[in-house]
């Protein structure tokens, strides 16, 4: 399965400091802990910060300690162009059916997803899915899902459940 993780993208090479110690543990903690109460863990950061890296990491990380694990990493870029490429070709279930078909979906700069209403209905059905069976999300945004503008409410309070530090 391609779960389009980076292997650049480790634990070991993450610069740690001590601002971002805590969120280190936390993500080790989310991914080793199958009774969490919320099974979503986002990671709020500006640019550069190193969201995708540790996201990436985390994935990684599954993928090494439990090798039959399903990750699916997708920048949230490249889910707006496959939700239009859906579109065009009549097969959005089969997009849905590839992005539910995981134990740990990883959403890259959802904050991108403002105002695109149509790859948010999508990603609605996919978390809805994901959720419902009680899988993982991990996220990462530039900014609070609270603050993001044109923002599906429902998405916001989805993901905003579970963990939630800042990079």
């Amino acid at each position: 399965m391609n779960t389009n993780l980076s292997k650049k993208y480790s634990f070991e090479n993450f610069v740690f400091n001590k601002s971002n110690q805590d969120i280190y543990n936390s993500a080790l903690n989310f991914l080793s802990d199958n009774n969490i109460a919320e099974n979503t863990f986002g990671i709020f950061g500006a640019s550069d910060s190193g969201k995708t890296h540790l996201a990436q990491a985390m994935g990684n990380y599954l993928q090494q300690a439990l090798p039959d694990t399903r990750v699916i990493y997708v920048s949230m870029w490249d889910f707006i162009k496959q939700s239009m490429s859906s579109i065009r070709n009549a097969n959005t279930d089969k997009m849905i059916d590839f992005y539910t078909d995981v134990d740990t979906l990883i959403l890259d700069s959802i904050d991108i997803l403002s105002a695109k209403e149509f790859s948010q209905e999508r990603l609605l059905m996919i978390i809805d899915y994901v959720l419902r069976l009680d899988k993982k999300i991990i996220f990462t945004s530039n900014k609070p899902l609270i603050d993001i503008k044109q923002l599906d409410v429902r998405i916001t309070n989805r993901l905003s459940k579970g963990m939630n530090l800042f990079l």
